[in-house]
């Protein structure tokens, strides 16, 4: 009987610890992925300029290859100014 206790106790236990750590990781991306850090930018990553617009990163790479957007290599990740972005829509 005590076996059984401990063990439901135990279960509880790393339940709790995975929920937390779970609401604690969730929160991170959170302030990483935060839409007012993008609004003061003015060059994109493909991430970001998706993340503003509110399409996927597909849509943008599709546009960028379409020539309706020019991005710029930049290390290793793309960069797009903008500019570029609010001209889509005037």
């Amino acid at each position: 009987m005590c076996k059984r206790a401990y063990k439901a106790r135990k279960r509880k236990e790393k339940i709790q610890a995975t929920l937390t750590e779970d609401m604690q990781q969730q929160k991170q991306v959170v302030e990483v992925h935060n839409p007012n850090a993008v609004n003061n930018k003015d060059f994109l990553s493909v991430t970001e300029a998706s993340q503003l617009i509110g399409v996927s990163r597909w849509t943008i790479q599709r546009m960028i290859q379409q020539g309706r957007l020019k991005a710029v290599p930049f290390g290793r990740k793309r960069i797009v100014a903008r500019w570029q972005i609010e001209n889509l829509f005037n």
